[in-house]
């Protein structure tokens, strides 16, 4: 979103646009497809309404682009796509297309502004935490379509709404400063991501206007931002641990510099936490020394967190109490990942794309059966593990995190003891009701 488009990108663009105004190889009658092509048609579109807006680009307020805009549009109009998946229907494309249609706005005839309505009438204001975020911001730009001064109010008023501590089984940050959605689970580099980017985004926008979000609702932004966020990057780069079901190349890269982004435009809005966004920034490209050291728990997600000047390494859990991770239409083969996974770091790059060639039953540091038949693919709110002796306990620079497995027949006691030197990781007590091998991974190795 934040690249800049370049002149040759655009080029090719229209170039391969038909005179019906669609690109090839994207499917539009296949709504269960799990990349569901027509969300880059959308992607497009908004693209060539970014640089027909932009006055320092080459193709600013260009006659062709605009045709092209409108031809792309129609196109989408027509066809009336619809995704098997909710989240590009109500979510995904009103956020796309929305910020086109505003763009685009001066350019659209009536009968174009009906449909583009029609798109933005998909979102309404609901569910929690970051899906309400969404929606909330996608309604709000309905509003200003709409030139209604209410809906807009309304919207900002649910955003605003959200910058608040999730007690008990409420979704969104909660009190150790992870960030849970669909259920207990640690979603602060998928969901949490996202609410930082979003908030930043709409706090920038609507600052210094009497839709401007609460200055003293920002203290918990900043400590969520510092306390939980910062945590998990490492060198620019995020830990794989906390990147939810989000495995995709680059994943780890990408969602630090998200990050970053979302920081540096918060530290404009907020400048009384100015020095604290600006520490994220500094520390992850290697500008100031690494802080936070020592050892941190997310009690909530069943998470331990431990940084030294040189290294950083974490474990990833479940308990009867919290989901470990899901799967989708992505991470689809991780069923393990929360049995124990322990990950470390020196130069940020151990893990770099390696996911597609990953044995998923030997990732460092879990304990499971060695099959042959595929990995198991988990719903949405699959507990994974029915042990509840899941936890730590430290004194902020050693620390013990201990889990006890309980999963399909297998059984095991698994400990970590966290020094400012090393990490010493115990097993014991393995047993399982199978006939297949069971095997604890080595640590601080990747398994192809």
């Amino acid at each position: 979103e934040r690249c800049p488009i370049e002149v040759g990108h655009v080029r090719q663009l229209l170039s391969d646009l038909s005179e019906q105004g669609s690109w090839s190889g994207l499917d539009f009658t296949n709504s269960k497809a799990a990349s569901w092509l027509p969300r880059i048609h959308a992607a497009r579109v908004l693209e060539l309404a970014k640089v027909y807006a932009n006055s320092e680009h080459t193709f600013y307020k260009s006659a062709e682009i605009a045709e092209a805009i409108h031809k792309a549009m129609g196109y989408w109009f027509r066809m009336k796509p619809v995704a098997a998946n909710w989240w590009y229907n109500e979510i995904g494309i009103p956020k796309v297309l929305g910020a086109a249609f505003v763009l685009f706005e001066d350019q659209l005839s009536m009968e174009e502004k009906k449909y583009a309505i029609e798109v933005m009438n998909q979102a309404k204001i609901g569910m929690t935490a970051q899906n309400r975020v969404w929606l909330a911001g996608n309604v709000l730009v309905k509003g200003l379509l709409l030139n209604d001064i209410q809906l807009v109010r309304e919207a900002r008023n649910a955003m605003n709404d959200e910058i608040k501590m999730a007690y008990g089984k409420a979704e969104g940050i909660k009190v150790d400063y992870s960030f849970h959605q669909h259920g207990p689970q640690q979603q602060v580099g998928n969901y949490g991501a996202a609410y930082l980017a979003t908030m930043s985004f709409w706090a920038y926008i609507l600052d210094g206007t009497s839709l401007a979000l609460d200055q003293e609702r920002f203290k918990l932004i900043t400590n969520y931002t510092n306390e939980g966020v910062r945590r998990i990057l490492w060198k620019n780069k995020m830990d794989v641990n906390n990147l939810g079901r989000q495995l995709y190349r680059q994943a780890q890269w990408n969602k630090a510099f998200s990050s970053l982004f979302s920081a540096n435009a918060l530290a404009q809005v907020n400048s009384k936490d100015r020095n604290v966004y600006q520490m994220l920034i500094d520390e992850n490209l290697g500008n100031t020394s690494t802080a936070l050291l020592g050892q941190y728990h997310f009690w909530k997600s069943d998470m331990t967190i431990h940084r030294r000047p040189t290294w950083m390494a974490s474990v990833r859990m479940a308990s009867d109490r919290v989901i470990g991770t899901e799967s989708g239409t992505d991470n689809v083969k991780g069923y393990y990942l929360a049995d124990g996974a322990l990950y470390t770091y020196v130069d940020g790059d151990e893990y770099t794309d390696i996911f597609p060639c990953w044995d998923w039953r030997k990732v460092p540091g879990v304990t499971c059966y060695q099959e042959d038949k595929a990995v198991h693919v988990m719903g949405w709110l699959e507990k994974q593990n029915k042990g509840s002796f899941v936890g730590n306990v430290n004194d902020g620079t050693i620390g013990l995190t201990s889990m006890d497995l309980v999963r399909d027949g297998l059984y095991a006691r698994k400990t970590w003891i966290f020094t400012p030197d090393y990490v010493l990781c115990l097993g014991a007590g393995i047993r399982s009701d199978s006939s297949y091998q069971v095997k604890k991974s080595k640590i601080g190795r990747a398994h192809v």
